[in-house]
């Protein structure tokens, strides 16, 4: 399976969010989107098909750590402490070393997250639904209900069993402890193998989203899908439900 097949399946069956590929896409709510092969691309906006929508704001910042189970192991090393077997950080270097058991494992974390939505939901599902009946809403194309943005995001795919990346930190590491999304630590790659994808202590991405477009449906008109909270005509969607 291809790494962004994987990474974005396992971060919708984990977190139930759709992942951004590229996870440099940035993304607002609002945003109309294709997602055929594999990617989301933005290509308009509700402004353009004059659907009115409000939005709301989740100011509270918290941290998303996800690695998955059991292919992941991380260590963190504070200067003088001397480096886990395997790596080639130096006693005198702080750092992060991960190891990898097994292809296509992920590492994400996501510093200082906060989410933005849209409101009402329903109402501009069903404004998507009449232009699609209309003929004038794309079957492919999807609206951008939720995004969750972070202060920094780090996101590593290996792409072979041993898999391993060493990462030093240039500066100090501020007040508090060493991460993988430390933006003040000046990360830099020290050692790499079998690395497939990685995007470290990048600032400002918008690395997972919820959508909802036109669902198919056999014997019953199609149906607008939606965020899990919406009502029962509603439901989430995908990737998987506009693969050619």
């Amino acid at each position: 399976m291809a790494i962004h097949d994987q990474y974005t399946n396992e971060i919708l069956e984990q977190l139930n969010y759709t992942a951004t590929w590229l996870p440099t896409v940035q993304l607002v709510p609002g945003d109309v989107c294709d997602l055929r092969g594999r990617e989301i691309q933005v290509v308009s906006h509700l402004n353009e098909f004059e659907i009115p929508f409000e939005l709301e704001d989740r100011p509270v910042e918290t941290d998303i750590n996800y690695a998955s189970a059991g292919g992941v192991s991380i260590h963190f090393k504070a200067s003088g402490e001397p480096p886990p077997t395997g790596s080639l950080l130096e006693v005198s270097d702080a750092g992060i070393s991960l190891s990898f058991n097994r292809s296509q494992a992920v590492v994400l974390r996501m510093a200082k997250c906060a989410s933005k939505r849209l409101k009402s939901l329903q109402k501009v599902g069903e404004q998507v639904l009449a232009r699609h009946n209309a003929g004038t809403w794309p079957d492919s194309y999807v609206v951008v209900t939720e995004i969750v943005s972070a202060g920094a995001s780090t996101i590593i795919i290996s792409s072979g069993e041993s898999a391993g990346l060493d990462l030093k930190a240039k500066g100090g590491v501020g007040t508090g402890p060493l991460t993988l999304a430390s933006l003040d630590a000046g990360l830099e790659v020290k050692r790499e193998s079998k690395i497939g994808a990685k995007f470290v202590a990048v600032p400002g991405l918008t690395p997972l989203v919820r959508v909802s477009g036109i669902q198919k449906r056999f014997l019953r008109p199609d149906q607008f899908r939606g965020g899990p909270q919406a009502p029962a005509a509603f439901g989430q969607v995908d990737y998987v439900d506009y693969a050619a």
